[in-house]
């Protein structure tokens, strides 16, 4: 996620492997930014980068003498985007990979708008590893007595609301406070917080969210200061 990409050096290159199209049509690639260069295949795995800032520049893989001699059907991560990779870092131009092309095939983004600076609507967008709720909500951060709304995707404008009467509305109706830690609440209660991402989180203190509302992801969720 675009949000993580402050704990690398500039001129990071990212290699993409996640390939479930590998062998089909879909196009290799390497979108560059001044600060990074990212290499992978043209599926939507670089959407939220798109949405969050336009590359300087993308190129479609095709030079086969910064591939491997003999690309398989089943195995691009090791045989066209590692080599390309390597090559990148040690420094050949991305013209010579093959042709400037910035055409990207992008998934979905997640819901996030604002709506009258008081609520906004999100949405669920998966469990980590520990249960607990990602929500597509954020960035936020504490500012004294208020919180203040960063949306890390482009399509929200940046707001504050007044942390003491702020509420996380689920989709069945039920209101939480947004709480620091896990210990304001008791145990075993469901709470919500400012994640160490800046996503605002669902969980349960010492409990996994996700056992308690399992049919939770993707749906909607709002932040609002009306209750």
């Amino acid at each position: 996620m675009a949000i993580d990409l402050i704990f690398f050096p500039q001129r990071t290159i990212f290699l993409a492997v996640v390939d479930p199209g590998v062998g089909t049509a879909r196009r290799p690639i390497a979108p560059a930014w001044p600060e990074r260069m990212c290499v992978g295949p043209d599926y939507g795995i670089f959407t939220y980068l798109l949405a969050t800032s336009e590359p300087l520049t993308s190129i479609v893989i095709e030079a086969r003498n910064h591939q491997l001699g003999e690309v398989s059907n089943t195995f691009h991560g090791r045989d066209l985007f590692a080599p390309a990779a390597v090559h990148m870092a040690r420094g050949v131009n991305l013209k010579q990979f093959g042709p400037p092309d910035r055409r990207f095939h992008q998934a979905f983004t997640p819901h996030l708008t604002l709506i009258e600076d008081t609520k906004v609507p999100g949405e669920i967008l998966h469990a980590d590893s520990f249960g607990n709720l990602i929500t597509s909500i954020g960035l936020l951060q504490i500012d004294g007595d208020d919180i203040l709304l960063m949306p890390w995707l482009p399509h929200c404008s940046r707001t504050r609301f007044i942390l003491a009467i702020s509420r996380i509305r689920l989709s069945d109706g039920k209101l939480l406070p947004l709480s620091s830690t896990y210990g304001e609440v008791p145990l075993g209660e469901i709470m919500a917080y400012n994640g160490s991402a800046g996503l605002l989180e669902i969980a349960i203190n010492q409990g996994r969210a996700v056992d308690a509302l399992p049919s939770s992801i993707g749906k909607k969720i709002k932040l609002t200061s009306k209750g």
